[in-house]
C-alpha cells in the first residue's frame, strides 16, 4: 500500500522529534550542573568543614568585635553552632593551627584581614557534650 502525502509527512514529523528528544537528552545529560556543597550538619570542626568545602556562612567578621570586648558571655540554644564556633576560635588562636591559617581561612574575612591576635595562643578546648548529665 503506497504511502499518501498525510502519512509521509507524519512519519517524518514524528522521527524528527524522535531525533531532537534524543539530541536534547543528550545535551541535557552533558550539561549538569556542578554539585552543590555538602550541608555540614552536626560536624563542629572548623578546620575540616573548611579544607573539604562544605558549605559555611562565614562568620569570622566577628572575631574583631570579639577582640574589643572585655568579657564575653557566649550563650546560644541548642543546635546553633557553638562548638563549631569554638572550633573557630581555636583554629584561628592556637600557635599549633598557624602553619595551615592559609588553607583554613582562604576566602574568609578574617583570611584577608587577620588581627595581631592571630595564632599567638596556646588553647585548651573542653568538649562537655560526652558529659552524663543525669544525676545519679
Amino acid at each position: 500500500m503506497p504511502l499518501t502525502r498525510g502519512v509521509a509527512r507524519s512519519a517524518v514529523n514524528c522521527f524528527s522529534r524522535l531525533r531532537n528528544d534524543r539530541v536534547s537528552a543528550q545535551a541535557t545529560a552533558v550539561s549538569i550542573p556542578p554539585a552543590h556543597p555538602r550541608i555540614p550538619y552536626g560536624e563542629a570542626d572548623f578546620r575540616r568543614i573548611r579544607l573539604n568545602r562544605w558549605l559555611y556562612v562565614d562568620k569570622t567578621r566577628f572575631l574583631r568585635r570579639l577582640e574589643e570586648e572585655r568579657y564575653a558571655f557566649l550563650i546560644r540554644p541548642r543546635r546553633f553552632g557553638k562548638s563549631l564556633w569554638v572550633s573557630l576560635l581555636e583554629n584561628y588562636y592556637d600557635r599549633f593551627w598557624a602553619d595551615g591559617f592559609d588553607a583554613t581561612f582562604a576566602g574568609t574575612d578574617i583570611g584577608q584581614h587577620p588581627t595581631g591576635e592571630q595564632s599567638r595562643y596556646v588553647t585548651l578546648r573542653f568538649n562537655f557534650s560526652m558529659v552524663n548529665d543525669k544525676l545519679e
